[in-house]
């Protein structure tokens, strides 16, 4: 592996940092996904104000792909290693440790307004009444085909129990509750064994050299020649995505269908990584883009804007640090966000609620534990549309959250919290998602994806706080070289950040990173 790693940058103004916000929508099993809400955040959301990097280090020469080959090893600022358990091609963990608190929190999504909030039928429930209040009764309650305990009990989703088909929100819900009942009803977490014989099959698992070799680029550098040779399966896709009225279920159905960036780029799908990020709570991320078959974006040099074809599709893979079983850093794959970009209609401007103008398709898809599947996150916001904030409670040392778990102390999860080897993960709902991503400079649902983001410069140069390495400062001629971009002859079509504001320009480093960050945290929402 020759990636190289240089450590990220901390937040350079306190008084910008931004939330992480994005998609999201799930039929995920809740033993696979351990969700929650109405958990707050812990204080890892406050991070290090000190800014990091070597900006007199020099850029590694470049290398030519070996003789063969299609795709050369990835030469990136950010190594993103996979875990023991997916570069070794395993089938995933036997067991699953899942918190009552994230029961209680998925009860809550699909049961709160008549049983957490209000007392409707005599069961009102708070986390720390549910092990005393919902009882086998309430169970076959949900099981029930009778319309009196129909959940939700009104609307388009009220139906009998035996109608719903595997994979729905409900019938999990249900399968996870009787398992918890079984094991004692336990106030602080339980312990699953998994049965899913389909893991070891799962094509997100990889040998060990792609698996070490995962960076923000990928696993490898495609070569021009290779990008877009399996038409066949790219062009079904974009049938599917120009007819689409909703995501698929499983991540495997979208264009992801690999992590291994050989293969995608032969169905077209192709990495980069913005200049100026938006900072989410430390998260990793891996995008992608992918334009459909014969299409490409075309740039307008006048207007320093993209036009993005319809039923372009752009994922972002969210990854946060753990220690892994062998005490040895690595990242974990959290969620994956979707956008099927579609052009907002012309009333984009003019409508009271611009959100109505929007046609793109969004949602999240998330990660077991496994690291296997991905489904997408469908729990419901109280109107019964998808989907409301969600929590993902996340081991961030496996080691030490062992040693304290074979100790049996009273209250696990408890202890745990204590010991600060496990956090909350949140995941931003529908709300969020429009909040930022009706900003979009070009009307297109997507942010990050501009001229300027993509051309990539050195750490110190027109702003940039973070440090980027050969393969992030050639992405966008890359994204030409290989048909993704077309209108644009090479990267200085492209106007520097320090230009363009015209005649007027910073008046030091300092207004300049500042408008950088800006440009990443800021600017989706705070525009016309």
């Amino acid at each position: 592996m020759t990636a190289r790693s240089r450590s990220p940058h901390a937040a350079l103004l306190l008084l910008l940092v931004a939330p992480a916000v994005g998609c999201q929508s799930s039929n995920a099993a809740f033993s696979d996904r351990l969700l929650g809400i109405g958990w707050m955040p812990d204080a890892g959301l406050v991070h290090d104000a000190a800014v990091s990097g070597d900006k007199d280090a020099t850029m590694p020469p470049t290398m030519a792909p070996e003789q063969g080959a299609t795709c050369s090893s990835v030469v990136s600022s950010d190594e993103l290693p996979a875990r023991s358990v997916v570069s070794a091609g395993q089938a995933g963990p036997d067991q699953t440790q899942v918190f009552t608190r994230d029961l209680f929190n998925l009860f809550r999504s699909h049961c709160g307004a008549c049983h957490v909030d209000s007392n409707r039928g005599g069961l009102q429930v708070s986390l720390s009444s549910f092990p005393q209040a919902v009882t086998q009764t309430a169970l076959s309650h949900i099981l029930s085909d009778d319309p009196k305990y129909y959940m939700p009990p009104s609307g388009p989703d009220a139906k009998a129990f035996s109608e719903r088909a595997p994979g729905d929100p409900v019938v999990e819900l249900a399968s996870l509750l009787e398992q918890w009942l079984n094991a004692g009803s336990p106030p602080d977490r339980f312990v699953l064994v998994n049965t899913n014989t389909n893991s070891a099959a799962s094509p997100y698992l990889l040998d060990k050299k792609v698996g070490a070799a995962l960076t923000n680029l990928g696993s490898c550098i495609p070569d021009k020649h290779s990008v877009g040779t399996d038409k066949d399966a790219a062009k079904k896709l974009d049938a599917f995505f120009k007819n689409a009225t909703e995501l698929p279920d499983h991540l495997a159905d979208t264009d992801i269908v690999s992590l291994d960036s050989e293969l995608l780029a032969r169905r077209g799908v192709i990495a980069f990584a913005p200049a100026y990020t938006l900072w989410a709570d430390n998260a990793k991320k891996m995008r992608a883009v992918r334009v459909p078959v014969g299409e490409a974006i075309s740039f307008d040099k006048a207007k320093q804007r993209f036009t993005i074809p319809p039923n372009t599709r752009f994922y972002k893979t969210f990854v946060k640090r753990i220690i892994d079983d062998d005490g040895k850093a690595r990242y974990r794959k959290i969620e994956t966000r979707l956008i099927v970009s579609r052009p907002d209609l012309p009333s984009y401007n003019l409508a009271p609620h611009p959100r109505t103008a929007t046609k793109s398709l969004f949602g999240t898809y998330v990660w077991n534990d496994a690291e296997t599947d991905a489904v997408l996150l469908r729990d419901p916001l109280r109107n019964g549309k998808p989907w409301r904030d969600h929590l993902l409670t996340l081991i961030t040392d496996a080691p030490g959250a062992k040693k304290i778990t074979d100790t049996n102390p009273p209250n696990v999860q408890d202890a745990l919290d204590k010991a600060g080897v496990i956090r909350t993960y949140a995941l931003p709902g529908s709300e969020r998602c429009w909040q930022c991503h009706q900003g979009s400079d070009n009307a297109s649902f997507v942010l990050g994806f501009t001229p300027l983001q993509l051309h990539r410069r050195p750490m110190g140069e027109g702003g940039v706080i973070e440090p980027a390495e050969r393969d992030e400062l050639n992405q966008l001629q890359r994204l030409i070289d290989y048909g993704v971009i077309k209108g644009m002859i090479s990267p200085k079509d492209v106007v520097l950040l320090e230009d363009s504001e015209g005649t007027r320009k910073p008046r030091n480093d300092h207004e300049l990173q500042a408008q950088g960050y800006m440009l990443g945290n800021c600017v989706h929402c705070h525009n016309d």
